[in-house]
């Protein structure tokens, strides 16, 4: 059990996180409600007929960009002054609108001057942070849609930045660079940080960055949909996160009744459904064979220096929606014999992606062969990993194949092993 470390988060801070998420939904309990714009719709025809008549021209074109008039209690920032607002919410709940919103309202205050958008990769951050795509208008919730015409930011694609009628300039950050060095930042708007990259790294380093004197205290916002990750737990945990929790249902003002009604045939009661819709921070799954608590027990920073290291391929028998994950994981054993997961690239791929995967981890882990199981598809598994090879054919030297066929269970055969850190939680 040599090089055995302690988890990001002990037992007694996994406890201190339930009872803190308790509160925090029975807070935004208490925030739920319409906006202005929803009570206004719920009243007589005669009565929004009459509301309306009265706007003057330059009133209307007002109200059509007042954040105040469209927004719900749980949108609205928090008073109190905070490091981040974390909006944790389910699918169509608003959470992009509320992050691009914030912005638009610290830019018009003039209280920063310069900010970074975060997103997974710059085409996310593009379609959904940035938004306003050519041609259309008012096609999203972006930064470019939410600010009114005679304010509309001037985006400068080439340099990745969006200039705003107060002199305030933002820069685009893809997830996919984990360092934000050298950036002096007053505001941070991360959107989605479950799916960055290195997402741990690059979190340390945007509370290295956020700086700048002010009027007003320098701030993150998370815009995103839970996963059981330990950094998200963290950031709830910390003492200056104030946490909007909301569900999709919320906002059903502004979605369609079809889509709801076929999320909750698909998802509701199911453990997806309470991630994506409901915005649940879910815990071990019970069908588990290992529990996080025996992942974090058998935790470590780093492997020691390995006397073999494999490339581990259990490929699915299909590629549709409904398919299994495809398994990639790479594993090396020391001197002792003591097993090392050192990644875990499991998802759905097809053939050709899983099969580029399993070679690009062969070369980056100095691999000694790839181990490929042949029950459900037999040859063909060894067949489109050498495929991915030939593809790759002048970056090393010839893969070593070993194929196995496997005659016990998975419960039969797992065994505690060691993890480096990097793998999947």
């Amino acid at each position: 059990m040599r090089h055995a470390a302690a988890p990001r988060l002990t037992p007694d801070a996994r406890a201190a996180f339930v009872e803190k998420m308790a509160r925090i939904k029975a807070e935004s309990a208490n925030r739920a409600g319409p906006s202005l714009a929803e009570k206004i719709a719920g009243k007589s025809e005669a009565w929004r007929r009459t509301f309306y008549d009265r706007l003057s021209p330059l009133d209307a074109a007002r109200l059509l960009y007042s954040w105040e008039f469209w927004r719900r209690p749980k949108q609205t920032a928090p008073a109190w002054q905070w490091d981040a607002w974390l909006i944790l919410a389910g699918r169509g709940f608003g959470k992009t609108r509320s992050g691009a919103e914030f912005v638009r309202e610290r830019v018009e205050s003039g209280a920063v001057k310069s900010i970074a958008l975060v997103g997974p990769d710059l085409a996310d951050i593009r379609r959904y942070m940035v938004g306003g795509q050519k041609g259309k208008e008012r096609n999203g919730s972006g930064l470019l849609d939410v600010f009114p015409p005679w304010h509309r930011p001037d985006f400068k694609e080439q340099k990745g930045e969006i200039h705003f009628h107060t002199g305030a300039v933002a820069y685009l950050c893809s997830a996919e660079d984990k360092e934000l060095r050298g950036a002096n930042l007053s505001l941070i708007w991360g959107d989605e940080p479950i799916k960055w990259p290195n997402a741990q790294a690059l979190i340390d380093n945007i509370n290295l960055t956020l700086r700048e004197k002010g009027p007003v205290r320098p701030q993150v916002v998370y815009t995103t949909t839970p996963r059981p990750v330990e950094f998200l737990r963290e950031i709830i945990l910390d003492r200056g996160t104030h946490t909007t929790h909301g569900t999709s249902r919320e906002n059903s003002a502004n979605l369609h009744d079809a889509w709801l009604r076929k999320m909750e045939r698909l998802m509701g009661g199911t453990r997806q459904g309470a991630q994506e819709l409901e915005a649940e921070v879910l815990g071990d799954n019970p069908d588990a064979i290992f529990s996080q608590a025996t992942i974090d027990a058998f935790r470590v920073r780093e492997a020691p220096l390995l006397a073999r290291t494999v490339v581990a391929i259990d490929p699915a028998a299909s590629t549709h929606r409904r398919s299994d994950e495809t398994g990639v994981v790479v594993v090396g054993t020391d001197v002792h014999g003591e097993l090392y997961v050192l990644a875990d690239l499991t998802a759905k791929m097809s053939p050709e992606e899983w099969g580029d995967a399993a070679i690009n981890a062969y070369k980056v882990h100095c691999a000694s062969a790839v181990v490929v199981e042949k029950n459900r598809i037999g040859d063909l598994a060894a067949s489109n990993v050498r495929a991915a090879s030939a593809r790759a054919r002048g970056h090393g030297t010839p893969i070593r194949i070993v194929e196995v066929l496997v005659l016990t269970g998975t419960k039969i055969r797992g065994i505690p092993v060691k993890f480096t850190g990097e793998e999947r939680a």
